[in-house]
């Protein structure tokens, strides 16, 4: 059996200590898809736009978005920069999507003969 392993791991810039001595309660912390996606909207709003690029990218390029399922195997795995345009195109489709659905709702109120010969 070629059984894959997630190993993770982290760093403080400045003391180069550990930010956490059991990763476990780190993954547990996880959230579901739904609640992350409302999360990262609500942050990505906050964010300044870049006025150009630095030599080492920005934090969106290094971040990672990592999804596991329910026996802790990675499924998916981005920078935090894919992951939020990703979102951001889902976004996009869902809105002209519910912007189609309320112009053929409203045509189809005009439709709907009056009462009164009107």
């Amino acid at each position: 059996m070629n059984r894959r392993i997630f190993a993770i791991s982290a760093r403080r810039y400045f003391s180069n200590t550990s930010p956490f001595d059991d990763w476990t309660k780190a993954l547990n912390c996880g959230i579901d898809k739904a609640n992350f996606d409302a999360y990262l909207i609500e942050f990505l709003k906050y964010k300044k736009l870049p006025n150009g690029s630095s030599a080492g990218g920005s934090i969106d390029t290094y971040a990672s978005v990592i999804g596991l399922n329910s026996d802790n195997e990675v499924v998916e795995c981005h920078t935090l920069d894919e992951y939020s345009h990703q979102l951001a195109l889902q976004l996009v489709r869902q809105n002209k999507l519910a912007q189609g659905q309320e112009i053929e709702r409203r045509q189809s109120i005009k439709r709907v003969p009056q009462r009164g010969g009107r």
